[in-house]
């Protein structure tokens, strides 16, 4: 398990620049990933024709909760299934979880849910383990990059050494690939300009260390370290 890593990766509805500038990136740096996918996009076709690309769903439980909606989580997953039918692999916009939900799982293929995230620190130990309710793996997950730029836990040393004991799981998200966010500043910044790809560009942070550059020095590192990168689906989770 210490040998393998596992790049996740949350759409949260990229616009396809930022897509494509993200695909670009992964294909630079050689790494397998998985994709949790919030919506449908030409883009999903150039996904599945690369071998080192899998999509999983990345429903979006909101609405339910804040909104009142009249969709029920079952719809919600029907919904996001039909876009990536061949997804086993999990993760909700927001971390969504509960038993309610985690029943459903099972008639939609889901083998893996990753909503469960866990700052490591010197001594965690930290294994995945079967769902109480369910027939689904629970996969914790050490980094978040939304998270990482609230609170620092770790550098890429720390989060690819000896100190603790986890699946090397990381979740970042295009969005901060491409602005190579440096502060949660940064992003609200840019929020106005999510669809709007020319002003977008304008808002990348060039002046200082970023999500991009950490994703590209933990690529890089990970690989001069034996690390090798995993699909989810391929991991070994029994």
């Amino acid at each position: 398990m210490n040998k393998e890593i596992f790049f996740t990766f949350d759409m949260d509805w990229a616009s396809d620049m930022v897509l494509t500038d993200f695909h670009e990136l992964l294909n630079e740096l050689g790494v397998c990933s998985t994709v949790h996918v919030t919506h449908e996009t030409p883009m999903l076709d150039e996904f599945r024709k690369d071998e080192n690309m899998d999509l999983g769903l990345h429903p979006n439980y909101n609405p339910l909760l804040l909104e009142g909606s009249a969709k029920s989580a079952h719809q919600v997953l029907r919904e996001i299934k039909a876009i990536v039918p061949e997804g086993v692999s999990l993760r909700s916009h927001a971390l969504t979880a509960g038993s309610v939900i985690a029943r459903e799982y099972e008639n939609f293929g889901i083998k893996y849910e990753l909503n469960t995230f866990i700052p490591v620190k010197e001594g965690s130990v930290i294994f995945p383990y079967q769902a109480p309710i369910g027939k689904h793996m629970v996969l914790p997950f050490i980094f978040e990059d939304d998270l990482y730029l609230i609170r620092k836990n770790g550098t890429v040393d720390f989060l690819l050494g000896d100190a603790f004991t986890a699946p090397r799981i990381f979740n970042f998200h295009p969005i901060h690939l491409f602005l190579n966010t440096d502060t949660t500043e940064t992003y609200e910044r840019a929020r106005p300009y999510f669809k709007d790809d020319e002003n977008l560009i304008k808002m990348r942070n060039e002046k200082s260390y970023g999500m991009r550059d950490m994703f590209i020095e933990l690529a890089e590192t990970s690989r001069k370290m034996g690390y090798v990168s995993r699909k989810i689906k391929d991991g070994d989770w029994n």
